[in-house]
């Protein structure tokens, strides 16, 4: 090439000088338009320039006030969760205290003999069939003793003390297909056994087929059980199935309490 394009330095300093002899000589009226035009030019780029810098100014400053917004937000949501937490921990005790509350008042004016144990160990292997209390011969205990559960202020039959040692005792709990435990429904009209399922419902069986029985009936420990008080809360219908073989109908039943859930129970 012939010639070489031209630095900005050197228009800059070309333009600042024109400017100077223009700015400097006194024009006659025929040459100040092309006064005008000549400074238009040269202010022009500049104004631009500086309205690009002013703008980049601004762009920083809603960047910085940007993120410090997102820095505000983040602690506010650290704050909240924090919170939350409490609220929640505070929710778990409170719900705590009660329910020792309302055992303490049933052990009091219900069964005021009766022994609390806790319930150390639910067996994998043997969730629906057993428990594991911390009470033992220590504290008088033996098999064939009645046991009970409190849950969500309702009282119901739990199962059955199998073996204790001196400081721990075996529950076989009432879903266990080994249990048998003689029912009635609560309005008298139908009688039956009620057995283990190894699942979270019972059944009722040998029920005859004459008998009255419905969906929602509440079933009761029977007076002809030789363990278990009468009229002790086992479970609700959930549903009849009739025989068309047999003489006997049978229901399935939600146990009054769940026994998985229990923390506590009380020993007769």
């Amino acid at each position: 090439m012939l010639f070489n394009k031209p630095k900005p330095a050197f228009l800059l300093s070309f333009y600042l000088v024109l400017s100077i002899i223009f700015l400097r000589f006194d024009f006659n009226t025929r040459f100040k338009p092309f006064r005008k035009i000549f400074l238009y030019l040269i202010v022009s780029p500049y104004h631009g320039i500086n309205g690009i810098v002013t703008s980049a100014a601004g762009v920083n400053r809603d960047i910085k006030e940007i993120i410090e917004t997102k820095e505000s937000v983040t602690a506010l949501e650290q704050e909240n969760l924090k919170l939350r937490y409490e609220i929640a921990k505070n929710n778990v005790f409170r719900n705590e205290n009660e329910r020792l509350k309302s055992l303490l008042n049933y052990k009091k004016t219900v069964r005021p003999n009766s022994i609390v144990a806790d319930v150390l160990i639910k067996p994998p292997h043997q969730y629906y069939k057993s428990l594991i209390v911390n009470k033992g011969v220590s504290e008088g205990l033996g098999s064939g003793r009645p046991v009970y559960g409190f849950y969500n202020g309702k009282i119901g039959v739990v199962g059955l003390l199998t073996s204790s040692d001196e400081k721990y005792s075996t529950v076989t709990v009432l879903t266990n297909p080994i249990s048998r435990i003689p029912a009635r429904t609560g309005s008298g009209l139908a009688d039956g056994l009620v057995v283990g399922t190894n699942s979270d419902k019972l059944e009722m069986i040998w029920i005859p087929a004459d008998s009255e029985i419905k969906i929602g009936d509440e079933v009761l420990s029977s007076p002809v059980s030789e363990i278990y008080f009468p009229g002790m809360p086992i479970g609700t219908v959930i549903s009849v199935e009739e025989s068309h073989y047999l003489p006997f109908k049978s229901a399935v039943i939600k146990p009054a309490v769940p026994v998985h859930l229990l923390k506590e129970v009380f020993i007769e």
